[in-house]
Order: structure tokens, then C-alpha cells, then sequence
């Protein structure tokens, strides 16, 4: 489960995170919220999240100043999100170049969040894999192997998504037991081995929607899924809606 806070002096626009976040049917949760920079880093130094949503322009403190002082004093492995104003994008770049945050403008589209949102946990995830395999953590060379195999299961989901992928047969490529596999994978990332797999996919699937020249059941054999029906109610579950309505919300967006 990985672990959220919002920070923006707007109700209206921490309400309707909360929300998006709630029905993306990901493995989040909010670990609280807060309306200025002060209020903020309190919030973040008491619960250390994963993931921090952050406006800029904010009462009080500014974001960027109040993630300078978090990280001065708490060297850990939140990432920032910076929701930011047009006449804020050369400041939130200064940030971005500091490799602090990755960032948004505002007004925020729900879909460009829930994309940032993925990609973000799923760095989080790639980075905590990297951890095990430099450090070794269970035992040297046992732990670092484990924490290897993940990484390349993960590299090979990502290259060979489309395909028909079973937990058994990424086990297969990685020398690995299928129960012991995915027992393993979900300790080292989090998520299971086909919740990781869906992300994925739907990640890309959301891509190929946007490209009006392709019919829905053709993005979802692109994707791996040759029953439109399924592909369909996976995708629901997945983003609250289903890839016409997705497609055709995304056009008035």
C-alpha cells in the first residue's frame, strides 16, 4: 500500500484528489492533508509518505520551500508531485532539476494525475527493487539475488506486456518457483504480481485511447487482452469507467 498526503490551500481542489485517488482502484492510501506550507511540513515529518501531493502557491510557505526544509531534515524516500500554476512553471522546473518532484499544471486533468500518480509508485517500486539489489538487506547475497530476479520480472512485464503473461511463466524466466515468486514480488514492490501487470497495461492502454484511429478492441489486444468484454471491465475497474467513456470524456477535457 503506498501512502499520500495532499497539500493545497484549496478544499475544492483536495477534495476532488482524495476522490480521483479513491476510484482509481489502486493500492493507495491518504495518510492525511493539509491547506498551507507550515501545516504541510508538520504533516510530512509525522508521516513520512511515500508520495506527497503539493501545491506551490500556498499560504504561509511556499511548496518548494516547505519540501526544502522536509528534505533538510528527513532524508527519505517521499516524491513529490507539484501541482502547479502557469506563471509557477519556471520556478517548479528550478525543482524539478533538483530531482525533488515531478510536476502538473493546474488546472489539473484527472487523467494526466491518475498517469503521473502511476508512474510515480511505480518508480517508487523499480527504486526499492534497485535498493535490495545493491544492498543486499536479507543476507547479502540471498537477498540481493531475490531483489535481482524482481527487477528483471519487472523489466520483462514491461517490455512483454501485450503478451499472454501468467505469474508461472515470469517465474519460469527467472528461475523461480511460481509460489515463492509471488510471494516475493509483492514483498519487494508492494503490489502483486497482476495488480503490477494491469498497471501496466492500463497504463498503455490509456495511451493507445487517445489515438482516435484505433477501435477500443484493437487496443485491447495492443495490450494483451483479446476479449473485448474483458478488456472492458478490466479497464472499468481499473479507472472508474470504461474506454468509451474515457475515450469520450478525454475529448472535453
Amino acid at each position: 500500500m503506498i501512502r499520500l498526503v495532499i497539500i493545497d490551500d484549496e478544499q475544492l481542489i483536495r477534495r476532488g484528489l482524495q476522490k480521483i485517488i479513491e476510484m482509481s482502484g489502486g493500492e493507495y492510501e491518504i495518510a492525511g492533508e493539509a491547506a498551507d506550507g507550515e501545516e504541510g511540513l508538520k504533516l510530512l515529518l509525522k508521516v513520512s509518505p511515500d508520495i506527497a501531493v503539493v501545491d506551490v502557491k500556498m499560504p504561509k510557505k511556499n511548496g518548494l520551500e516547505m519540501i526544502g526544509e522536509y528534505l533538510a531534515q528527513r532524508a527519505g524516500r517521499t516524491r513529490f508531485i507539484v501541482l502547479s500554476a502557469y506563471d509557477d512553471y519556471v520556478f517548479t522546473r528550478k525543482a524539478i532539476k533538483l530531482g525533488i518532484c515531478d510536476y502538473l499544471l493546474k488546472p489539473v486533468n484527472r487523467f494526466d494525475f491518475l498517469r503521473q500518480l502511476e508512474e510515480t509508485a511505480k518508480l517508487m517500486r523499480r527504486e526499492a527493487v534497485s535498493d535490495g539489489v545493491e544492498g543486499g538487506g536479507e543476507g547479502a547475497g540471498e537477498g540481493a539475488a531475490a531483489a535481482d530476479a524482481v527487477k528483471r520480472a519487472m523489466e520483462y512485464i514491461d517490455r512483454y506486456f501485450y503478451q499472454e503473461l501468467t505469474l508461472a511463466g515470469v517465474a519460469k524466466e527467472v528461475h523461480m518457483h511460481p509460489n515463492y515468486f509471488g510471494n516475493l514480488f509483492k514483498k519487494k514492490t508492494g503490489v502483486s504480481y497482476l495488480t503490477y501487470l494491469t498497471s501496466v497495461r492500463m497504463e498503455k492502454a490509456r495511451e493507445l485511447l487517445d489515438n482516435p484511429n484505433l477501435k477500443v478492441y484493437e487496443v485491447g489486444q495492443i495490450v494483451g487482452y483479446y476479449s473485448p468484454k474483458h478488456f472492458s471491465k478490466v479497464f472499468k475497474k481499473h479507472t472508474n469507467m470504461t474506454p468509451n467513456e474515457y475515450r469520450d470524456r478525454n475529448k472535453h477535457v
